[in-house]
């Protein structure tokens, strides 16, 4: 039992002036620890630690502002019912901002509300990441505790009084003043404004807008398919492995322009055969990466919502990929992942334009897979279209192996 006493009225005033301070402060923490996770990310890559700090501030100011608004605005009213309801809104507003906070650290992007529905519907990949990076450990379930008991003191705490007069109505033409500069403040521009933009900024921007011109859309189709060029066959019997790496970006190589000497044996095989430097990127997910890969075709992309495209969308039942036309030369196609298949219909995509051959497909994870050999013919393979790969071969016993 609380103690009621004459005194209770000046202490409940005390605690609830102690919670509403908790959570304007818990707003500003998680600011500076933004301001800190951009610059780690962005300011060490480029030489220029501290350069980003206005930025973030400018760009995250009126989400903020609105946030701590919505505290002032739910001690204030003496309502429960609207009370709550404001607490709760910026309650929740902090628990995604913490969230992008989150996984822009551990997957260097940002937390996007459809993302949360497509890996919602797969929650073994998301326990798996947590077990794996220890961010389901008993100190981050005590920390969730003490924040979820801290959340629900703020949801039920009664209105405070003070809050009523001159210092409340300051407080909130502070956070209506923030609110407004956040929008009229230039935060300036860098080319990687993602990592920078607050994460509802980041949600409502999805993607493009524009339709494509009716000339561009005619043009586009009534082209003609590139000229194949074919070299002359080497009369040996090669295996072709494709080599596909997941989050591989310029900067982790030396040889292709980047900050760092990360893949110095891939750099060595680039070297040593040829590599390209001219590439342009089918999107930014892996679905649009395997498309221009294996299918050696750029990606007309539909002009909707980044949310409402299917996977795979304008490259279902390709006539002309990679696999099909080693397919008709005699061999053998596998598509073999360590991921899950079902994901984002991959297996399903995979066996109708990518890995499909008259002697059907094998698209099961590497774990599963046994007996997936391949009978090459004599000749390599013609090849056409934007289709960039490197080569390496190396001799064995029997034949040759090329890695592509």
């Amino acid at each position: 039992m609380i103690p009621r006493g004459r005194n209770w009225p000046a202490l409940r005033e005390a605690i609830g002036w102690l919670l509403l301070g908790s959570a304007i402060g818990l707003t500003v923490g998680l600011l500076a620890l933004r301001v800190l996770q951009v610059d780690g990310a962005f300011g060490e890559a480029v030489g220029c630690e501290g350069c980003f700090h206005r930025s973030v501030v400018v760009h995250d100011l009126s989400y903020l502002s609105a946030v701590v608004l919505l505290l002032l605005l739910g001690f204030r009213f003496r309502g429960a019912y609207l009370a709550g309801l404001l607490r709760l809104l910026a309650l929740l507003a902090l628990l995604v901002y913490a969230a992008d906070i989150v996984v822009s650290r551990e997957l260097f992007a940002r937390l996007r509300f459809g993302d949360v529905l497509l890996f919602g519907g797969d929650p073994a990949v998301l326990k798996k990441h947590l077990d794996n990076t220890g961010l389901a450990g008993t100190r981050m379930w005590l920390v969730a505790a003490l924040g979820a008991a801290v959340a629900l003191l703020v949801l039920c705490w009664p209105s405070l009084r003070g809050i009523r007069g001159r210092f409340g109505v300051l407080l909130m033409a502070l956070s209506v003043t923030g609110i407004a500069a956040g929008q009229m403040i230039y935060p300036g521009q860098y080319v990687h404004d993602w990592g920078l933009r607050n994460v509802l900024a980041e949600n409502l921007n999805t993607g493009v807008s524009q339709p494509y011109g009716d000339a561009t859309v005619r043009a586009v189709l009534s082209a003609p398919p590139p000229a194949l060029h074919c070299s002359p066959g080497r009369n040996e019997r090669d295996d072709v492995i494709v080599l596909v790496l997941e989050s591989w970006s310029p900067y982790q190589s030396a040889l292709f322009g980047g900050m760092n000497d990360w893949t110095p044996e891939l750099d060595a095989i680039a070297r040593e055969n040829a590599y390209f430097t001219r590439m342009q990127a089918a999107g930014f997910t892996t679905n649009e990466g395997l498309m221009g890969l294996l299918a050696g075709t750029e990606v007309l992309s539909p002009i909707r919502s980044f949310h409402q495209s299917t996977p795979f969308e304008t490259a279902w039942g390709l006539p002309r990929t990679l696999p099909r036309v080693l397919a008709a030369r005699g061999y053998h196609t596998s598509f073999l992942t360590t991921g899950n298949l079902a994901f984002t219909r991959k297996g399903s995509g995979c066996a109708t334009s990518v890995s499909h051959t008259s002697k059907g497909t094998i698209t099961r994870p590497m774990t599963d897979c046994r007996g997936c050999t391949s009978r090459p013919p004599r000749t390599r393979p013609c090849t056409g279209g934007p289709l960039h790969t490197w080569t390496r071969s190396k001799r064995r016993r029997r034949g040759r192996r090329t890695w592509w």
